[in-house]
């Protein structure tokens, strides 16, 4: 008497090899959203693509000519600017008839439209990160590993240069790791500052928290540099970066496709591709990113390896 086995079944044809799951599960990856530390500009530039604003100076000191012998000189009032650029950004995902037909759960043509729109933040902070190597101020060694000494001294170079508002660290992911075993290895006055602890505590890529007036973020977008030797990360205040975003509404009024995702900024549209059997899904974002006030913010340097 034949025993019939879930094995033999699947040697028959009468079972398979796996099912998928209804859940789906995502791929681990870095979903940091820098704008909140970003100041942002509205996009009006009627005829350019280019949002060219100045940056004024405003600190004069002021003369004493003496009494009725030397008329006041005028002063030249400095102006400085920067520059603004838009341009599109796109993520283009093609799943096939079959794969719609086939799909189970959460993972659809529709799931498929808000991972594209997703894309958008990670595209802006991945923008933002490249900035950092045309800082002027530099901190940190090539080849060193970063230091609390070297962040403490970062923060003096933005008060140094009258930077003002709030203090934001974007490191890399290993520079803030070895900044955290930096601080680990502190004695004196800081080992006993709670926020020092709270530092320390495991957590996922994003914010880290905050440490002497300082928000710190570890994200996975920051650039090597000295040929793949070192990370730049940076640390600003508000007034160093400007980022906009093309408005998008006045696209919507003619797109002549099914727009299945997106926001004030981001849209994605799908349309069937009738001889190939395709959902065509494409994601279309317009963000400009740019240093507005070099002293505003310092690269650190440290090593990669």
């Amino acid at each position: 008497m034949a025993t019939t086995t879930y094995t033999g079944s699947l040697a028959a044809g009468t079972r398979v090899d796996a099912l998928l799951s209804a859940e789906s599960n995502i791929a681990l990856h870095d979903s940091t959203d820098l704008r909140s530390v970003i100041t942002f500009t509205p996009f009006d530039a009627a005829g350019s693509d280019t949002l060219r604003s100045p940056v004024i100076t405003v600190d004069f000191g002021m003369a004493a000519p003496g009494e009725g012998l030397t008329a006041a000189g005028p002063t030249t009032l400095g102006e400085a600017s920067f520059d603004l650029t838009v341009e599109r950004y796109t993520l283009f995902l093609e799943p096939t008839d079959l794969w719609q037909l086939t799909s189970q759960g959460t993972l659809d043509v529709a799931a498929v439209g808000q991972i594209v729109a997703g894309n958008a933040s990670l595209q802006f902070t991945n923008m933002a990160c490249a900035t950092f190597p045309a800082i002027t101020a530099t901190v940190g060694a090539t080849g060193t590993a970063l230091t609390v000494d070297t962040v403490l001294a970062a923060a003096a170079a933005l008060r140094e240069a009258n930077a003002s508002g709030s203090f934001t660290a974007v490191l890399a992911h290993q520079a803030f790791t070895d900044f955290i075993d930096s601080l680990r290895a502190e004695v004196g006055p800081l080992q006993w500052v709670p926020a020092s602890a709270e530092m320390i505590a495991a957590k996922g890529p994003g914010y880290q928290g905050r440490w002497q007036n300082i928000d710190f973020y570890s994200v996975d977008s920051c650039v090597a540099i000295n040929t793949d030797a070192d990370w730049s990360s940076a640390m600003f205040t508000e007034q160093a970066l400007r980022y906009t975003e093309g408005p998008i509404s006045k696209l919507m009024p003619n797109i002549d496709r099914d727009i299945v995702a997106g926001d004030s900024s981001v849209f994605v549209t799908r349309v069937w591709n009738d001889l190939l059997g395709t959902f065509r899904i494409v994601g279309n974002y317009f963000p400009a990113v740019s240093i507005a006030q070099q002293g505003a913010a310092v690269e650190i340097v440290s090593a990669k390896t």
